[in-house]
This record gives structure tokens, C-alpha cells and sequence, in this order.
């Protein structure tokens, strides 16, 4: 069964019924964006990690001009960065997030924790 993103919620803060029946069937479901797009919805804590440690997927695309977007908007309804580059900004991005992310990371710059 494909289903149609986004699901219906009584509130915001609540989880959507056809959410919680989806991760009672399985871990992997056929899904529809809003769009209109086909996607994967992953509902398996161990499996979205081992997928979001997995360099074979990303959030660029070789054709951004065809690939499946989440939604219209310009800013986060479909790939982000360059699809050449991406290994290596996503390295530069944890090394920096690294160095501020640790008691006294940011010391010099009055964000980092004290000792």
C-alpha cells in the first residue's frame, strides 16, 4: 500500500494514527510526497540510523532538476548541495561542529561550556 504525505493529525504535537499503524506493519513503506513524488518512509530506529551512516545516500542528487521533492518549498522541499562535493562538505561541516560540540570547544569565542 502507498500511502499519501503528509498524514492527517488531530494536533501537532500528536502522532499521526496512520503513522503509528505504518510502524506497527513494518520498518519500510512506499509513500507518496506531497508533491506526488515516490519515497521510502523508514519508521525503524536501528534502520534510519544505519541509513543516515550511510555515505550512498545523501541530501543532493546528480539532476536536481528531476529529482523527488518532499514539497514546494525552494528551501527544503528537495535536494540540498552539490552532489560532487557533498562527502567532503559533510566532512568539513562534522569537523567544525566537532570542535565547538565538547566542554571548552569554543572557549575563545565565549560559547564553550566551563570547566
Amino acid at each position: 500500500m502507498t500511502v499519501q504525505l503528509p498524514f492527517d493529525q488531530a494536533h501537532p504535537l500528536d502522532v499521526a494514527p496512520l503513522l503509528r499503524q505504518l510502524q506497527q506493519d513494518g520498518v519500510v513503506h512506499g509513500v507518496r510526497t506531497a508533491v506526488g513524488d515516490q519515497a521510502w518512509l523508514v519508521t525503524g530506529y536501528e534502520e534510519v540510523r544505519r541509513l543516515l551512516a550511510d555515505d550512498r545516500l545523501g541530501r543532493s542528487h546528480p539532476d536536481p532538476a528531476n529529482a523527488a521533492r518532499l514539497g514546494q518549498s525552494v528551501l527544503f522541499g528537495g535536494p540540498m548541495g552539490n552532489y560532487e562535493t557533498e562527502q567532503a562538505d559533510n566532512a568539513r561541516l562534522r569537523s567544525l561542529l566537532q570542535r565547538i560540540s565538547h566542554p571548552g570547544g569554543c572557549g575563545h569565542c565565549g560559547l564553550g561550556w566551563k570547566n
